[in-house]
């Protein structure tokens, strides 16, 4: 699935560590924003994959409100967990 690269907003609501909110062969996140959810307790060392490329083509852009290296918080049943973002 390819998303619009304007103004769109991406919703990842994550379940389990195997949730994968985009896939398509191409995507640019550029102008878009993102929204994260958690809707389990991670186990230590678990990744979250928001935009999963399945093309040659590189994944382009960056989200509006995410920066490269960015700590993001999320908690799930009052439990904080801590995940950085990797572009």
């Amino acid at each position: 699935m390819a998303l619009p690269a304007f103004s769109a907003t991406v919703n990842a609501d994550f379940i389990s560590a195997t949730s994968i909110p985009v896939i398509g062969s191409s995507y640019s996140a550029t102008g878009n924003e993102i929204s994260i959810s958690l809707g389990f307790a991670p186990p230590t060392g678990t990744n979250l994959t928001i935009v999963n490329n399945t093309g040659l083509d590189f994944i382009t852009g960056w989200f509006s409100n995410l920066s490269q290296g960015q700590v993001v918080h999320l908690s799930y049943n009052g439990i904080a967990f801590k995940f950085l973002a990797n572009y």
